[in-house]
């Protein structure tokens, strides 16, 4: 008996549908596009970009060194886009 009953509640499992292929989730309505308060900072360095947040528009590059470290140190450019709320 007490091998039988694990195989029968292991028999009604199989055979009843699961419960989940029943329940159909609703449609959701087209989000409009969010835009989130942030800045994203592009630097670029010869034909090399880095690309990153950013917390404040602020920018210290001793000379001589690279702007990132994904990036070669020379001549480059940097520029923030966003929204600030």
């Amino acid at each position: 008996m007490k091998t039988l009953l694990p195989a029968c509640a292991l028999a009604v499992l199989l055979l009843v549908p699961p419960v989940a292929a029943q329940v159909k989730a609703p449609t959701l309505p087209d989000a409009p596009p969010r835009s989130a308060p942030g800045l994203i900072l592009t630097m670029k360095a010869g034909d090399q970009v880095d690309t990153r947040a950013a917390r404040l528009v602020t920018l210290y590059v001793p000379k001589g060194e690279p702007i990132s470290p994904f990036l070669p140190a020379g001549a480059f450019t940097a520029a923030w886009q966003g929204e600030i709320t």
